[in-house]
């Protein structure tokens, strides 16, 4: 099975250093600190949302699906 993780290898970046580190400072002005780290709490069913998953799935791969988790 191949690895899907982030290939660095084909990463692509067109800005500078300093200019993404600007870019960072100018977000981190427009955002504070602690509302990074602000959680709201969402009412989801899970089931639902798996059922709602599964609807668009090729119903013969549904068994290996589930067999999987």
């Amino acid at each position: 099975m191949a690895n899907r993780g982030l290939d660095i290898n084909n990463l692509v970046v067109k800005s500078s250093q300093a200019e993404l580190q600007h870019m960072g400072e100018k977000l981190r002005d427009k955002v504070s600190f602690d509302a990074l780290g602000t959680f709201k709490h969402t009412q989801r069913d899970p089931t639902f949302l798996m059922q709602r998953i599964s609807d668009m799935l090729v119903p013969e791969l549904l068994p290996e699906r589930y067999r999987h988790m």
